[in-house]
């Protein structure tokens, strides 16, 4: 029961049929138009050496590789026909899973300068906030005594600002204590092979 290689009269490509259909009308798969494969005429063979007969799907030859196991991810020949992984590109036939090869980038002085940067710049915004607070409370309200602005050192208001300011000195604490105390060293840097 072997298929014969018929040629599309529209497009003149080669299509394989089974011997069966010969006298029936078929669908040529690359213009859609329709013919009769012909009755009793064995169809010309596709010619020595084409695509069809050397190739098929990813580049293997069909005759001459049958019966040996193949990794259906990378269609590599198996080391062993009863192997659970191919070693080439680390498919698990079982588990029907890729296993990924990562390999760790090392961690340079630059890469843990950027990692600690943002912890310092917190500890600096926290000294910021001080200052300004201590100029705010203290020394501002004497400069604007007898000015348009000297609404902005009332009590209530002086009550606010600090308030506030030491809200956003507690976020910014916090950030600082996780990046630079419990967590100084940068995560690892993971690449693909």
């Amino acid at each position: 029961m072997t298929s014969n290689d018929v040629s599309c009269p529209e497009c003149h490509k080669q299509i394989k049929v089974k011997p069966e259909l010969q006298g029936k009308k078929v669908r040529c798969k690359g213009c859609s138009h329709i013919f009769v494969i012909p009755a009793g005429n064995a169809a010309k063979p596709a010619a020595k050496g084409s695509a069809m007969d050397e190739v098929e799907s990813y580049g293997i030859a069909a005759d001459k590789d049958e019966g040996v196991a193949r990794c259906p991810h990378c269609a590599k020949e198996l080391d062993n026909p009863e192997a659970v992984i191919c070693l080439n590109c680390g498919y698990n036939l079982q588990t029907r899973q890729r296993v990924a090869t990562v390999k760790v980038e090392e961690t340079t002085p630059g890469d843990r300068l950027m990692w600690l940067l943002p912890g310092f710049l917190c500890l600096a915004g926290i000294f910021l906030l001080i200052g300004f607070d201590l100029f705010y409370c203290l020394k501002l309200p004497g400069m604007l005594v007898k000015s348009d602005w000297s609404f902005i050192t009332y009590g209530g208001i002086r009550l606010w600002v600090v308030i506030i300011s030491i809200f956003i000195m507690l976020v910014l604490g916090r950030f600082a204590f996780r990046r630079l105390i419990l967590n100084p060293t940068p995560p690892e840097q993971e690449r693909r092979v």
